[in-house]
C-alpha cells in the first residue's frame, strides 16, 4: 500500500468512526464518502442532517468533541455562521458538514460527489466497519 492510500484509509476509518459518532448523538441521514480519488484537498466528508438550528448547534458541539478524542486538531480559518443553516468543520483530511435538512435536501452534495465510495452507513454498501 503507498503511503497515499494508507493516508486515506486512516482518514475513511476516523471519518467512519466521526460519522457513527454522530448518529449516536442525534445526527439524521448521516453519510460518510471517501472523496480521496476525486479531491486534492480531503480524503473524507462526514455529511449530516439536523431537523432544527438547536440540533445543528448541538452536533457542531459534538463534533468538535469526538474530533478532539480522535486527536484531530480542527481548522478555524473562517467565523461560525449559526444563521447559514450550514456548519463545516475543517479537519485537513475529514471535513465535517453539519445541515439543516432544507439546505442538505437542496444542495445534495452526495449527488455532486456521486463516484465516491461510501465509508458510512456499513449497510449502503461500505467495506468498513469502524
Amino acid at each position: 500500500m503507498d503511503q497515499s492510500s494508507e493516508h486515506s484509509s486512516t482518514s475513511n476509518e476516523t471519518a467512519y468512526k466521526i460519522a457513527a459518532w454522530l448518529e449516536e448523538h442525534g445526527g439524521e441521514n448521516v453519510r460518510a464518502l471517501d472523496i480521496s480519488q476525486q479531491s486534492g484537498f480531503a480524503d473524507s466528508f462526514v455529511l449530516v442532517s439536523a431537523p432544527g438550528v438547536g440540533r445543528l448547534r448541538g452536533l457542531y458541539r459534538r463534533a468538535h468533541e469526538i474530533v478532539a478524542e480522535l486527536g484531530l486538531d480542527p481548522r478555524q480559518s473562517h467565523k461560525r455562521d449559526d444563521d447559514s443553516g450550514w456548519l463545516l468543520l475543517d479537519c485537513g483530511s475529514i471535513i465535517v458538514h453539519i445541515m439543516l435538512e432544507e439546505l442538505r435536501s437542496f444542495y445534495e452534495l452526495e449527488k455532486l460527489w456521486f463516484d465516491a465510495p461510501i465509508i458510512y452507513p456499513a449497510d449502503a454498501g461500505s467495506d468498513y466497519s469502524g
